[in-house]
């Protein structure tokens, strides 16, 4: 804190998502799924601004610094009839900027109890996407692709030639929160 009031204060965290299930189809002789998984490191530099009722709130901006998404994709006749396939895609997004907020109430000077409620906001568009892993009835026919196949990029508007490329989508990595916990000052 510069003083009583005023402060600043960087967070680092990590994100490791759970599955999310994005589609699944299960009917009689088919059945199909796809999932995916986050992993993200984030930075947010953070204004504080306290009262002296311990009541405050911290604002600033959520920089993802690493990270990517895995999204597997299972069919049990994606082979053909009663064979298998597998498709494993790992997504990096563009740089993003987000939003974070919080507001809390802290009990003591030295030794902290403190709950806060946390809004963080933020947007990731796809920048680029790779096939790491591709089985059709248990061998691997990842050799057999292209790089073209493989890899893409995605772009938000026409090239110079006049062709578009794979549109960038958008994810939303939003939530509200609940923290509670014990900070120890010296």
């Amino acid at each position: 804190m510069f003083n009583e009031s005023i402060g600043i204060q960087m967070d680092a965290s990590y994100l490791l998502g759970s599955e999310i299930i994005s589609s699944e189809d299960k009917t009689p002789g088919s059945e199909r799924k796809t999932s995916s998984v986050t992993k993200q490191f984030r930075l947010t530099p953070q204004l504080v601004l306290q009262s002296s009722t311990g009541l405050y709130t911290r604002f600033g901006a959520v920089l993802p610094v690493g990270g990517n998404t895995t999204q597997t994709s299972t069919n049990a006749n994606g082979g053909g009839p009663g064979v298998p396939s597998e498709i494993v895609v790992v997504a990096k997004g563009k740089p993003a900027l987000g939003l974070a907020a919080s507001l809390g109430y802290e009990v003591s000077d030295k030794l902290t109890i403190f709950g806060e409620l946390e809004y963080i906001g933020l947007g990731i568009k796809r920048a680029t996407s790779e096939i790491t892993k591709y089985e059709v009835g248990g061998n691997d026919v990842l050799p057999s692709l292209t790089n073209e196949q493989i890899n893409a990029t995605y772009e938000d508007e026409t090239t110079s030639g006049g062709t578009v490329s794979q549109g960038s989508s958008s994810s939303s990595y939003a939530s509200f929160g609940l923290n509670v916990g014990v900070r120890f000052t010296l």
